[in-house]
């Protein structure tokens, strides 16, 4: 039945309307779902559940293609890339790529090139599965926010958190010490419970800080 105005009921059982402008297919307990809902394309059209899974997956730990990578449910990525690649560390002699943002991969063929990365180390384990290491790549040719530890963030633009409950936020921060922090710009926080804060900073002892400018603490408790 139909109680408002310029309301709609498509005519299956127990449809109920009860708001001015809207379609109804169901009611309260008895409610219905719409199937073979095409894809919205217009500001104001409705989406289907493809479009919503793929937005979910773009910013929680799944492997469609953003400028972003955050490896599990737990982790988190969001901001902007750089728009350049992560720096790269090379083996003497071969070239070939052995770290990305000082994340630990492997390479196939003549291992020089991004492209040729088939695995990379997350908590300590070798991720070889393609649609992951493809996401990998495609942020790390972007320079997006790479969060792989557990429970880890990276925020804003280029951070990467390696470790396990670790944050980096800000530009091109970096935090691989367990539950390390990074915060503000291009700081380094590699020491367990350690905290670099503000511009280039370095805090590499367990449970060491640096803040300010400059600054870089090796030791710790």
């Amino acid at each position: 039945k139909t109680t408002r105005q310029r309301s709609f009921n498509l005519k299956c059982n127990d449809s109920e309307t009860d708001r001015d402008n809207s379609i109804s297919v169901g009611k309260a307990g008895a409610e219905k779902q719409i199937t073979n809902v095409a894809a919205g394309t217009q500001t104001t059209d409705a989406v289907n559940k493809g479009q919503l899974d793929t937005a979910i997956l773009s910013v929680s730990g799944g492997t469609v293609a953003t400028d972003n990578y955050a490896h599990i449910s737990t982790d988190t990525a969001l901001g902007s890339a750089k728009g350049y690649a992560h720096a790269t560390t090379k083996e003497a002699g071969t070239n070939k790529i052995t770290k990305v943002g000082g994340i630990t991969v492997t390479t196939t063929g003549t291992g020089t090139s991004l492209d040729d990365i088939d695995s990379f180390t997350a908590n300590s384990i070798k991720i070889t599965d393609p649609a992951e290491v493809a996401a990998f790549i495609n942020a790390a040719k972007k320079g997006g926010n790479i969060a792989i530890g557990d429970y880890s963030s990276a925020m804003g633009t280029a951070n990467i958190a390696l470790g396990s409950g670790s944050s980096a936020m800000g530009f091109e921060n970096s935090a691989s010490g367990f539950s390390s922090s990074a915060v503000g710009f291009r700081n380094e926080a590699s020491g367990q419970n350690s905290n670099a804060v503000g511009v280039n900073n370095i805090a590499s002892g367990n449970s060491s800080s640096a803040l300010g400018t400059y600054n870089i603490a090796l030791g710790g408790a």
